[in-house]
Formats: structure tokens, C-alpha cells, sequence
């Protein structure tokens, strides 16, 4: 397992690069947008059967810690093929995403494999033949990669652990303490660990869309 909040690992660069990506409001993003401020982004897809509704609940709890503040949540899908905007709209409203602070992207699939494999430094991959399975077609990681607000990737951390998500949790507050624009804005204290998914239920998309779940 990668040490909690190693950014020291292969492939991983200190700055994430430069990309144009789509959001679920139909608007491009760029990488400019969440500079000046401290981001987590995710990397799951919409009709995953397996982890992926726990690293976006794990999300839904990050952005109800540092609702009010800074923070930015980008969720990028590594099924771009069939997660148009509108189905990443309705994911995220399943899940209680709000708009104003998390960020849902699409675009083509080599650009968003290639930012994921270069910038971020982390596994995803097309299954084909026998090993495509219906809700696992695509092999991807399950980390939440913190990025400053200078566009320096500062950790990567497991959502499916408590520990590791505390941790980011931690490092995020001790950012957002940091930045001068949050000098009048108030959160948790930086011990309060983040609670555990079961504490909290967490929505699934409307069964009419909801394949491979």
C-alpha cells in the first residue's frame, strides 16, 4: 500500500499538468479554475459495480466537512464514453453533490488517461476480452489525490480507509488555514477525524440508470 500521503511514487509529477476537460453542466474546465484553492479529486465511473459509489460517498462526506470553505472536489470519470454529462448529472445528484464546490469532468478518453497516468500517477485501463466484466470494465485506482492550491500534488490517499481519509482531511484544514482568503472562515478542528461511510447513507443513481451497480 502506498504510504499515506506519498507523493514520491513513479510517474507521479509535482504539478498537475495542464487539461480542458468538460463538466456535467455542459461548461469546459481547465485546470486553471482550481488554482488559488486546495482540491481532492477521484476517479470512478458510473456504472461501477464495485468500488466506486464508496470513494464518491467518501467525497459526499469530504464536501460536507468543508461545506463554507475554499475547497474545491473534482470527480473525473474514466468511462468517458458513456459518462456524458447528463449521466454524470444525475450521479451527482444522487449523491447530494453540490455544484458550487464539486466538479464532475468528462472528455476523451486518451486525454483523461493520460492525466490520470502522467499528472496523478495512478493505474487505469480499458478491460477487453474475457477480462471485461458488465459494472468492471474499467480497472482504475481508488485514491484521493490532494492538489494545493499552487497545482502542486501534495498526497494520495485510500478511500476505502478511514485512517488514510482522516489523514487528508487533516491535511486539507491545515491548507485551508493557511490561505489567506479563509482568514475569516471557520472549520473542524484539525483532530476531528472524518467519519466512517456507514455512519451516513449514501444515495445510488435512479434505478433506470443504474446498470452494473
Amino acid at each position: 500500500r502506498t504510504p499515506t500521503g506519498n507523493k514520491d511514487e513513479p510517474a507521479l509529477a509535482d504539478v498537475v499538468e495542464d487539461f480542458e476537460l468538460t463538466e456535467r453542466s455542459g461548461r469546459k474546465v481547465t485546470n486553471k479554475e482550481v488554482l488559488g484553492r486546495p482540491w481532492a479529486v477521484c476517479f470512478v465511473f458510473t456504472n461501477c459495480a464495485g468500488p466506486c459509489p464508496l470513494v464518491t460517498g467518501k467525497m459526499k462526506l469530504l464536501q460536507d466537512r468543508f461545506a463554507g470553505t475554499p475547497l474545491r472536489l473534482v470527480t473525473i470519470t474514466v468511462d468517458p464514453k458513456r459518462d456524458t454529462p447528463q449521466r454524470l448529472t444525475q450521479y451527482a445528484e444522487a449523491f447530494g453533490a453540490d455544484e458550487e464546490q464539486w466538479l464532475f469532468l468528462t472528455g476523451e478518453q486518451n486525454e483523461i488517461y493520460h492525466l490520470i497516468g502522467h499528472s496523478f500517477g495512478l493505474t487505469v485501463r480499458e478491460e477487453i476480452g474475457k477480462s471485461r466484466k458488465k459494472g468492471w470494465e474499467i480497472t482504475h485506482s481508488t485514491r484521493v489525490v490532494h492538489v494545493d492550491a499552487a497545482g502542486h500534488i501534495q498526497g494520495k490517499y485510500d478511500a476505502k480507509d478511514d485512517v488514510e481519509m482522516a489523514a487528508l482531511a487533516r491535511a486539507l484544514e491545515k491548507e485551508l488555514r493557511e490561505l489567506p482568503i479563509n482568514s475569516g472562515e471557520e472549520s473542524q478542528p484539525v483532530d476531528a477525524p472524518v467519519p466512517p461511510l456507514r455512519d451516513q447513507a449514501v444515495a445510488t443513481p435512479p434505478a433506470s440508470n443504474a446498470k452494473g451497480r
